[in-house]
């Protein structure tokens, strides 16, 4: 399942670089992404792992500065006794 997500991820990276590209190259990538079946009907499910992943990323951000804000209280009160 890892390895299908990684190359999910590089696949709709391609597919998001395509903007820049000429049109005869733009046609072939969207061709050899469309063979591996991702097409329109792959976005839901993109959207609903976008929202997982980014949830995933803001509680490791809010326990990280939760773990910095309670350490830096705890050198804080030992300094005032």
């Amino acid at each position: 399942m890892q390895q299908n997500l990684w190359n999910f991820q590089n696949e709709v990276t391609l597919f998001m670089m395509c903007r820049d590209l000429d049109e005869k190259m733009r046609d072939a990538l969207h061709s050899y992404i469309e063979e591996r079946g991702i097409n329109e009907s792959l976005f839901p499910f993109l959207q609903a792992w976008l929202y997982v992943k980014d949830h995933k990323n803001l509680m490791h951000w809010f326990k990280s500065v939760g773990t910095f804000i309670h350490e830096h209280k705890k050198v804080l009160d030992s300094n005032a006794v």
